[in-house]
């Protein structure tokens, strides 16, 4: 009974509050992302088909008379397509294959083990509303608030079908389904390690969340800022939240605490004579940690190599480039030096296995920003710290083109 009041009272407090406002200020933004690019002719979209796209919804309301800023209320939704890679963990274990023996992992239960390929197609959509009250005044920004609460809901669904390479003869067989169409062994029951791989590989999970958030940040322009900013946020998806439904597995029971901290401190700067930024020099540095608990860690919330816990640092030095036509349009590069460390025991296993991994980058980010419509950003890495993987160090890169529009 107290679990059914708990439910009703937070989803009061984020459906229900937002419904009754005095007065309010709305807005819908809208962005497209290229979020992967197929290779071929022959493939979906001819490689140019954008392959996820998000809708924002957002509305300020004025609740409290004796408070300075605003409530907020967030609707986000986003979908993807996408190929997805089978990870090296037993199916029915949840075993990793860097901690078996040469010999295990010849004769290994991998979760590709037998099939027609380590790669199926992954559609996936979320949908995250979540409401926050600020309080108190920045002081180097008064239209901030100093601390928020963060009250919200986040409902995820993805599904694991055939890859669309099958349809035209690149793969031999299909992954799921054996050469006379019946489900492969592996996909009959529950699959420990896999959850959203089970059954009819339908899997939908719902996570709720709470965060405090700490912004004593000093903007100094659209382009640069310097102070301090952080939180911390406490997750929890229990099978009772609609991840237990009848007739098929629980998709979700854990729980996630995780904290971030950063500083920044501008450098060196020079002004336009009408206040946008000719150049500038900026000095980051941020640290994270998270712990994931729980017995089923769905496929959205899955950590590094399946290890509970995480440790971060992260430096950065940004160069800016000048604002020009207006103050959003501007470049800047970033030079970023990340160590990061996994430890713990296993998630989405009967293993109590544990160990420690660490892994450490240098990176280089390139951000082009045109009137706050297109953003275009390319990354480099040189990953010379690999952790677990025993390859030698290898340089890493990608891209990402962005459209937003908002009314």
């Amino acid at each position: 009974m107290r679990m059914r009041l708990f439910i009703f009272v937070f989803l009061s407090t984020i459906l229900v509050l937002p419904a009754f406002p005095r007065e309010y200020d709305e807005s819908i933004s809208m962005g497209a992302g290229i979020t992967g690019i197929t290779g071929g002719e022959y493939s979906f979209g001819l490689g140019m088909l954008p392959l996820g796209t998000s809708f924002e919804y957002e509305r300020y309301i004025d609740m409290i008379p004796s408070i300075t800023h605003d409530a907020y209320f967030n609707v986000g939704i986003s979908f993807s397509f996408r190929n997805q890679s089978f990870e090296d963990y037993e199916y029915d274990t949840g075993i990793p294959f860097w901690s078996l023996k040469k010999y295990e992992q010849d004769e290994g239960k991998l979760i590709y083990h037998g099939s027609g390929s380590d790669e199926y197609f992954r559609p996936s959509g979320a949908v995250d509303v979540y409401f926050e009250q600020g309080f108190g005044l920045n002081e180097k920004a008064l239209e901030d608030p100093l601390v928020i609460i963060r009250l919200g809901l986040n409902l995820h669904f993805t599904m694991a079908t055939e890859p669309l390479s099958l349809s035209r003869g690149d793969i031999d067989e299909p992954v799921f389904v054996d050469g006379y169409g019946n489900l492969r062994d592996q996909f009959k029951g529950a699959i420990l390690a896999f959850p959203w791989l089970q059954g009819d590989r339908k899997s939908f999970n719902s996570i709720m969340y709470t965060a405090l958030i700490f912004d004593f940040d000093h903007p100094i322009d659209s382009n640069t800022d310097e102070g301090l900013y952080g939180y911390i946020t406490l997750e929890w998806g229990p099978k009772w939240l609609f991840n237990n439904l009848p007739g098929r597995y629980a998709t979700s029971d854990f729980y996630r605490v995780q904290g971030y901290f950063e500083q920044k401190l501008l450098l060196y700067e020079v002004k336009q004579d009408n206040g946008w930024t000719w150049v500038s020099l900026m000095l980051g540095h941020s640290n994270s940690a998270s712990y994931i608990g729980g017995d089923i860690v769905p496929f959205n919330r899955m950590p590094t190599d399946h290890l509970r816990g995480y440790l971060s640092d992260r430096l950065w030095l940004t160069f800016s480039g000048p604002q020009f036509l207006t103050s959003d349009c501007y470049t800047y590069i970033s030079l970023i030096l990340t160590n990061s460390l996994y430890y713990g025991t296993l998630v989405n296993t009967t293993s109590d296995l544990s160990a420690f991994e660490f892994k450490s980058d240098v990176s280089i980010v390139f951000h082009l920003r045109l009137f706050g419509f297109i953003r275009f950003e390319y990354v480099c890495r040189y990953v010379f710290m690999l952790g677990f993987s025993a390859e030698n160090p290898r340089w890493e890169q990608g891209a990402a083109l962005s459209f937003y529009i908002s009314l």
